[in-house]
């Protein structure tokens, strides 16, 4: 709930009223027995007012705090236990006072039955600034140059309501079910493009959310000495209340389909049993099935009404663990899975003009996948222990007539690793691993347009393409004193694909380091920081001329580089002051920027670069908190938050579509925010 910004002062006072009124409280409250304060768990309440001193709509993405503007706070932790009854009473509130509160309440018998009903409201406040001339926002018709320019704020809402119960029944049985209702509500960027026409033909269209998911989960399970078995059914409903939108671009009324309906059922069977104290098998077995079905807002081109669309999938998994030896340990799983689409293959729209060689043919995509791995484990002498195993991993996919990439029938990938991990000391630990795979398959399949002509040969998506790939882990534990601890954590990867295809990915690499110390400075003051580093390189060849072998010369051979990298370092710094005032901050910062490179080799035309793109986010949390009697306080918080890009595509004016609607952000967003609430601790 936000609060008039001029008003501020005076929540200011009633938030310090509240403060003083949960910590009188407390003076209230009789000396407890201290078994009795064991026994009992602990509750708390905390009420209060935060004030944004400017607008972030990067910091309030998704807590609601995206406006200058004061907040309301409140928070709630109950707990209780019915010693006559053996029951629990639990109540879990966060965020009250903000658009993106939870809500928890549970009560079991334990080890007989419980319940819990949970709500959880998501917002997503849309971080660009829109200026546009569309009118009808938020209903399904809406109007291109509706209106003079000016801006518009959209923002989406997710309403979760969950229901959950269980029930332990005679002969080792339990009973428990879930049921999921989510209403999704708001406006977000949508559009509208014409790719045959002139330079852009686009128009911002806003996408009206109205919708419901429901989803329930019911579990019967089986609990034996040897012997564990759950039996269960998965359903998920989507509902889309609003089919379309119709768009008003002067005389021309054009229809836009919205996402369609669908639902699906899943039923399973998991289980494990022990066959020795060393020896155990698990497995699971389910079959699902998906349809859509909605009716089109307008028929297709050939009369069809509906997709009558359906995706079938059979799977299974077995999974053993062992120890046929005091120092050996094995372990082994085999998963397969069965995908059939089995959607109708129909045409639905008709090439015109340059695009006369395409048509709207659907392409499902039927897929049968088989992995395992084996591993063993041996421990060695002076604290040392080997690991050794072996992945495999098999695709066979359906592949249509028509293509609008290259592919491929069949992938096979294998991986084989090993480990080493050494207690080195008393204060040291340790272990580092390589592992090897490589991947190919069948031959490519070249794409072909609906006339037979061929087409693009660039292999898309890159998980297709025939790779090695060399990596190598390391992790470290060290304790060099007793208030000082070390953890060091880093891992390298190096791609190299065989160029089979000559249009596709070349090589890559990653890396990946991060240091976290943490160091008690005295029995009232702790100290943490914390570093890490995330680089991702990869190079790909493209053809300018669609990548058909006949017309790539040298000439128009593209060379494509990206160079992602993330540094981030924080730390942080918490005590009391005079022995009653505890204080804390963390300060963090991050650092992404991305490189992009392009050229063509020798005799083709010069590519323009595309810009370097950088996003800089600095946070500083500040907390103090002051008890007022034996259990209640008052608690200060302050955040200042900073955001920078110079992200080009939404710089300046931004993006403009061919209505003069601009899309943009602020390019340096500062916020400063500042919190003041009261709690109170009772048993």
């Amino acid at each position: 709930m936000n609060i008039d910004c001029h008003n501020f002062g005076r929540w200011l006072r009633v938030a310090a009223a509240a403060a003083a009124l949960l910590a009188s409280s407390a003076l209230w409250a009789q000396e407890e027995d201290p078994v009795a304060a064991l026994s009992k768990p602990e509750s708390s309440l905390s009420l209060g007012i935060g004030y944004a001193g400017s607008d972030a709509p990067r910091f309030g993405l998704y807590n609601g705090i995206d406006e200058e503007d004061a907040y309301l706070l409140g928070e709630i932790d109950y707990v209780r236990r019915l010693d006559e009854s053996g029951t629990w009473f639990r109540l879990d509130g966060r965020n009250l006072g903000l658009d993106s509160r939870q809500l928890r309440f549970e009560h079991e018998r334990q080890s007989d039955w419980g319940y819990a009903i949970d709500y959880n409201q998501i917002i997503r406040n849309e971080p660009y600034t829109v200026n546009t001339t569309l009118t009808g926002i938020g209903g399904t018709t809406q109007t291109i140059f509706g209106a003079p320019l000016r801006e518009v704020d959209l923002e989406t809402e997710r309403d979760i309501l969950t229901v959950e119960a269980k029930k332990y029944l005679p002969g080792n049985f339990d009973f428990r079910v879930t049921f999921r209702n989510e209403e999704k509500d708001g406006d977000r960027i949508f559009g509208q493009g014409d790719f045959g026409g002139p330079p852009n033909a686009f128009f911002l269209l806003t996408e009206p959310l109205d919708s419901t998911t429901q989803q329930i989960d019911a579990v019967l399970g089986f609990t034996g000495k040897r012997l564990q078995l759950s039996a269960g059914y998965y359903g998920s409903f989507f509902d889309q209340h609003k089919d379309r939108i119709d768009v008003i671009n002067g005389t021309a009324n054009t229809p836009v389909s919205l996402p369609p309906g669908n639902h699906a059922h899943q039923g399973y069977l998991t289980g494990g049993y022990s066959f020795t104290p060393t020896t155990r098998g698990t497995f699971k077995l389910a079959y699902s099935s998906a349809t859509q079905d909605d009716t089109f807002i307008v028929p297709s081109a050939n009369g069809r009404t509906n997709a009558d669309a359906g995706v079938d999938t059979f799977s299974f998994k077995l999974g053993l663990t062992a120890r046929p030896l005091p120092k050996l340990s094995v372990r082994s799983n085999l998963r397969y899975e069965d995908r059939d689409d089995r959607t109708p293959v129909d045409t639905y729209i008709t090439g015109v003009g340059a695009n006369a060689t395409y048509d709207g043919t659907n392409v499902p995509h039927s897929r049968k996948t088989l992995r395992g791995n084996l591993e063993a484990s041996y421990r060695l002498p002076r604290g040392y222990r080997i690991t050794g195993g072996v992945d495999l991993d098999n695709q066979e996919r359906t592949f249509p007539d028509v293509r609008s990439v290259v592919y491929r029938e069949d992938t096979d990938e294998i991986t084989y690793r090993v480990e080493l991990q050494r207690a080195l000391s008393e204060t040291l630990n340790g272990r580092i691993s390589y592992s090897y795979s490589e991947r190919d398959g069948s031959s490519f399949l070249p794409n072909f347009t609906n006339g037979g002509s061929l087409a693009s040969n660039q292999i898309n998506p890159l998980n297709l393409a025939d790779r090695d790939r060399n990596k190598v882990r390391l992790m470290l534990d060290w304790a060099p004193m007793e208030a000082l601890s070390l953890q060091l954590a880093g891992y390298y990867t190096d791609d190299e694909y065989d160029g089979t295809n000559p249009h596709g990915p070349d090589n890559g690499d990653s890396h990946h380091l991060s240091l976290d110390a943490a160091y008690a400075i005295t029995d009232k003051w702790q100290a943490t920081a914390w570093y890490s580093r995330e680089k991702t390189e990869f190079e790909s060849t493209t053809c300018q001329a669609g990548g058909i072998p006949s017309t790539c010369n040298v000439g128009s051979v593209r060379k494509s580089s990206l160079d992602n990298t993330t540094d981030a370092v924080g730390f942080g710094l918490s005590g009391a002051l005079f022995d009653d005032i505890e204080v804390g901050v963390d300060v963090s910062q991050s650092f992404d920027r991305g490189e992009f490179g392009q050229q063509i080799e020798s005799g083709g035309t010069p590519i323009t670069q595309l810009p370097n793109v950088h996003y800089r986010h600095t946070r500083v949390n500040f907390h103090a908190t002051y008890p007022i009697g034996e259990n209640a306080g008052i608690r200060l918080d302050y955040i200042y938050d900073r955001w920078r890009t110079n992200d080009w595509q939404w710089s300046g004016g931004g993006f403009t579509y061919a209505d003069f609607t601009t899309v943009s952000q602020d390019e340096n967003q500062i916020l400063n925010f500042i919190g003041l609430r009261g709690y109170y601790k009772f048993r």
